[in-house]
């Protein structure tokens, strides 16, 4: 068990990158090799993990939910289960323990209308700033449980196929030992997106979020988007918010910015796909989100709610969202700490929270630039400047 203290741990000044090319094995083989360490630290350090998730395992209940996404994924996202492989073989760390990481929101309640979740699942914060003017920004704090501080990465990747052509390419922010694309990233298709962990009853028979956000990274279109959250057949196990950014097809040079609702099915039909509301930030708008349903009555739990109420409220303090007008604006804003309690950049545990900001990452789609920081964007310089290769 890592001998820290927590509470005090800080984003170092550094995140490791990491340039893959291979099958989806492949790629998660190198993955866990790479980063077979910080994936080992983490497991070991995380008290969720060891006190939660691994006890639930053990357990008829947990056998069988383990069983029923396992089976589930290889029949849906089959790939991406060779992709966890090749990681879990890369970093010589049981497949189940991996597995269980994309699957923890689906473990710990089993679903149903009285499910309790747990707050230290890793996925518990975020906030999202869209600029659609005549700048173009996508801006996004990555927060986590304190464990995860120290223990991500940037991975690019190119995957390819068994005649070694080019099936995905992307680049994304990852935490060790999960599935990337649930954080923000962009690929070769010109799409950029940030995701908004939301907290609705889980619905256990549904597709584990994590496969449905690693599938986004590979989407072209708002179609492809919104087929890939609709799930039809099955329907999503548990709830997330998509800032995402596509070229404007009808105008060259210029994007399309949407924010994508999802839920469960509901499960008082046998209507078997997500429940969705897409709204559409248009040319001269801006917009925000948090971590609680803004157009979707959903059952929520307290603790993301009332902290998402009041980053909404502080955005609205700071500046109306309608008048952000370009990367100074949304810098300041994902910045800010004014809220001792409920800060949009969290640095310090407080008495009501237990998470962190562990990076902070910028699109400027004009600029075709993505910048990353793991300090206040207001007041610091970014780690590293990516040219976004679109």
């Amino acid at each position: 068990m890592e001998n820290v203290n927590l509470k005090n741990r800080t984003p170092a000044e550094s995140i490791p990158f990491l340039h893959a090319r291979g099958s989806y094995y492949g790629v998660g083989f190198r993955i866990g090799s790479t980063f077979k360490s910080m994936i080992r630290e983490l497991l070991e350090s995380w008290s969720f993990f060891n006190d939660e998730l691994l006890p639930k395992f053990k357990t008829p209940e947990g056998q069988e939910i383990y069983s029923n996404s396992l089976n589930l994924c290889n029949k849906k996202f089959p790939h991406y289960v060779e992709e966890i492989k090749g990681m879990a073989e890369g970093s010589d760390i049981d497949f189940h323990k991996l597995f269980l990481l994309n699957i923890d929101s689906i473990m710990i309640t089993g679903g149903g209308d009285t499910c309790i979740r747990s707050e230290k699942t890793i996925e518990n914060g975020c906030t999202s700033v869209i600029c659609h003017k005549k700048e173009i920004i996508l801006g996004h704090t990555e927060d986590a449980v304190t464990e995860i501080v120290n223990h991500i990465y940037v991975l690019n990747a190119e995957i390819l196929n068994d005649k070694g052509e080019t099936v995905e390419k992307f680049t994304s922010l990852s935490y060790a030992g999960h599935l990337v694309g649930y954080t923000m990233g962009y690929n070769s298709h010109g799409t950029v997106y940030s995701v908004n962990t939301l907290f609705p009853n889980v619905y256990a028979a549904g597709t584990p979020r994590a496969f449905i956000a690693r599938a986004l990274l590979n989407c072209a279109s708002l179609k492809e988007a919104l087929d890939i959250m609709r799930d039809t057949g099955t329907g999503i196990s548990d709830g997330f918010s998509l800032n995402l950014c596509l070229k404007d097809k009808k105008h060259p040079g210029d994007f399309e910015f949407f924010n994508i609702e999802v839920l469960p099915p509901a499960q008082n039909t046998d209507i078997k796909e997500s429940m969705m509301n897409l709204t559409k930030v248009k040319h001269g708008e801006s917009f925000a989100h948090c971590n609680k349903y803004l157009r979707m009555d959903a059952t929520e739990p307290n603790f993301p709610v009332a902290c998402s109420t009041c980053r909404h409220d502080t955005l609205n303090t700071l500046v109306e969202t309608k008048d952000i007008d370009g990367i100074e604006d949304i810098k300041r804003v994902l910045s800010d700490q004014s809220n001792e309690e409920y800060p949009i950049f969290i640095c310090k545990n407080t008495s009501k929270l237990f998470i962190k900001t562990v990076a902070v990452g910028i699109f400027d789609l004009k600029q075709q630039t993505y910048s990353i920081y793991t300090g206040p964007p207001a007041t610091s310089s970014p780690l590293t400047v990516i040219k976004m290769d679109v």
